[in-house]
This record gives C-alpha cells, sequence and structure tokens, in this order.
C-alpha cells in the first residue's frame, strides 16, 4: 500500500513515451516489460488505465495526421505509432520464476523475439546465451512484481537469494535493460518496525540501488 505499483508503472510510462520521469527526470525511450504476479489481470488493468489514460490519448492524436476541409494536410503525425502499443508489453500471472532457468532463457528468448532482434543463439540445441550484442534495440526498463511471488525460496537463506539475485543479473546482462525489482517491506508484526526489507544481507548487497518506500502517518486512514 505504498504506491510501489503505481511508482513503477510512472517509471515505464516515462520510458515508453520518452517522457519525463515524474515530471522532473529525464529518460532514454525504449520498450519496457512488466512481469506481474502480485495482482490480477484486472486490478493491474485498472491501475495502468487510470495511470496512462490521458497520456494514451494525447500520444494517439499526434499519431495522426491533421487535414482541412479541402484535404491539404495542416499538421503532419508527430508520431509514427503510438509508443503505448509498440512499446509496452505486460507478462501478467505467468508461469515465469527466477528459481527455473529455464523460464529466466525463455523471458530473455522472447523479450528479444517481441522486439524482432535476433540476438540471441542456442548453444549445442540447448537453450544458453551463446552472444549477446546489447548495442541493438532492446527493454530499456523490466519490471519485476514482487519479489516473494516470482521465487520460492526462503527469504532468510542466503545462499538461495544469492542465486535468485545471479539469474536477475543474467536477464539484466542479456537484455541490456534497467531491472526494477519490488519487494514488500517486514511487518512490524514480525518484531520490526516495518520499515526494513524482507531477507537477508545477501539479497541487500546485490543491489545496485536500493529505494524504500513508506507512508507518511497522516495519509493513514
Amino acid at each position: 500500500g505504498t504506491g510501489k505499483t503505481w511508482l513503477a508503472m510512472e517509471m515505464m510510462r516515462a520510458v515508453a513515451t520518452g517522457t519525463k520521469f515524474l515530471d522532473r527526470f529525464t529518460v532514454r525511450k525504449a520498450p519496457v516489460l512488466f512481469v506481474g504476479k502480485d495482482a490480477s489481470l484486472l486490478d493491474y488493468a485498472r491501475q495502468w488505465r487510470r495511470l496512462t489514460h490521458d497520456a494514451y490519448l494525447e500520444m494517439q492524436e499526434e499519431t495522426c495526421e491533421i487535414k482541412d476541409d479541402d484535404g491539404n494536410v495542416v499538421r503532419p503525425a508527430l508520431h509514427d505509432t503510438n509508443p503505448f502499443d509498440t512499446l509496452v508489453h505486460f507478462l501478467i500471472d505467468s508461469d515465469f520464476n527466477f528459481d527455473d532457468d529455464t523460464q529466466m532463457y525463455r523471458l530473455i528468448r522472447t523479450s528479444i523475439e517481441v522486439l524482432g532482434e535476433p540476438a540471441f543463439e542456442m548453444i549445442d540445441g540447448s537453450e544458453g546465451v551463446n552472444f549477446i550484442d546489447i548495442t541493438r534495440s532492446h527493454f530499456g526498463l523490466i519490471v519485476f512484481d514482487t519479489l516473494s511471488k516470482l521465487t520460492g525460496t526462503d527469504e532468510k537463506d542466503n545462499t538461495a537469494r544469492g542465486k535468485v539475485f545471479a539469474t536477475i543479473r543474467t536477464i539484466a546482462a542479456a537484455t541490456g535493460a534497467t531491472l526494477l525489482v519490488l519487494h514488500h517491506n517486514a511487518l512490524p508484526s514480525e518484531h520490526r518496525t516495518g520499515e526494513e526489507f524482507r531477507g537477508g544481507g545477501e539479497q541487500f548487497a546485490s543491489l545496485d540501488c536500493h529505494y524504500h518506500l513508506t507512508r507518511k502517518q497522516e495519509d493513514i486512514v
């Protein structure tokens, strides 16, 4: 309830359209992928529509020419296609999880096939990374919502969680994308303040950057 998914979707909107994130931070326009397993398809769709509906209509208008009554083009189309239709991809409630190497390679291969860039090869008939050219078109951002729903490993098992984050690193290297992994905070009932994230030290050490979201007390009703 702190707005993790909303923030992630706002980041997706910005990257897909090439507009500023939170109306402040400049981004590089690129395709985006949302891998969600923390809510239903309907819930995700509602959130995405509420966040992007107006922006979608603006982009849709800019993909069309404006002509006068005589058929002369007054304003050419500002975009060839609507980026919300071509650059935004969702994978909701799928079989994907970080514990299965086959699923990892399928995600890597699918991400490249979706973008039409054959930068993934098979090794002797078995799935594996042979050569990846990340200078080609690729996802700029992949969101995973949430970590606890995408792995069955014990969050306190540093060895197991280390393997999970090794998988995450492989996906990042193979796709060239920035990965945003959403994760729940610990609950106050777990003899903590509720401000810490769940998991051991290995998990925290594996991150390039960590953002912690909390709600202001006065905002809680």
